[in-house]
């Protein structure tokens, strides 16, 4: 099957005849996302997000698209950052230059998998200004340690790769999905028919993540 018709057969053809029209407000989009699975979570309110944008980029973006990448980012609570949605991760670009960066990317992609990829006990030896590192961690009783290479504070794709052929070995229902905004990129899990869905209610080019 080729790759045009494997898309249209999944429902994933970006020349569909129909035009998605889209809630008119921010907060109505992320009304819409919320009936599309991806859920706020509590304490948090549609709201709390739409001042994370100016007027200019609100009106300037395509529709979904801020939402969908707020609902990726973290709220601080108490003095604590907390995920906005357990069902998208945000990585920002030049982000991971830390101890426990890698690890904190491992983990938050167990976190959005609807429990389909159970991590423990993740950490990594990454250390301020080293270009690699080792992440290690517990999955379906194994053990498992991968390289990881890291430039100008962003992560080689090669982790990803490793996170979609786990996924593969587990057997899961859902996959990672990704959606490119500038230099980030929002990661989500998501069935064949979910991402469908998604994609023909939104408009959003969002793929699976490779």
């Amino acid at each position: 099957m080729s790759l045009r018709k494997l898309k249209s057969w999944l429902g994933m053809d970006l020349h569909s005849e129909e035009e998605v029209v889209a809630p008119a407000s921010f907060v109505e989009q992320v009304t819409k996302l919320d009936s599309l699975g991806l859920h706020l979570n509590p304490g948090i309110e549609p709201e709390d997000l739409e001042g994370d944008w100016d007027a200019d980029m609100l009106a300037q973006a395509e529709p979904f698209e801020l939402a969908y990448i707020s609902m990726g980012g973290d709220m601080q609570r108490e003095g604590e950052a907390v995920p906005v949605s357990d069902q998208l991760f945000l990585l920002e670009s030049g982000s991971i230059s830390n101890p426990g960066d890698c690890a904190r990317i491992i983990t938050a992609l167990a976190r959005i998998s609807a429990g389909e990829v159970k991590i423990q006990n993740a950490s990594d030896t990454l250390q301020p200004g080293a270009s690699k590192a080792c992440v290690s961690f517990d999955v379906a009783e194994e053990h498992l340690e991968w390289d990881v290479r890291v430039t100008d504070g962003d992560v080689d794709a090669t982790l990803f790769t490793q996170m979609v052929e786990l996924t593969e070995k587990l057997g899961t229902r859902g996959r990672y999905t990704s959606f490119a905004t500038g230099d980030d990129l929002v990661i989500g899990f998501a069935t064949p028919e979910q991402l469908a869905r998604l994609r023909k209610e939104t408009s959003l080019d969002i793929v699976w993540l490779e």
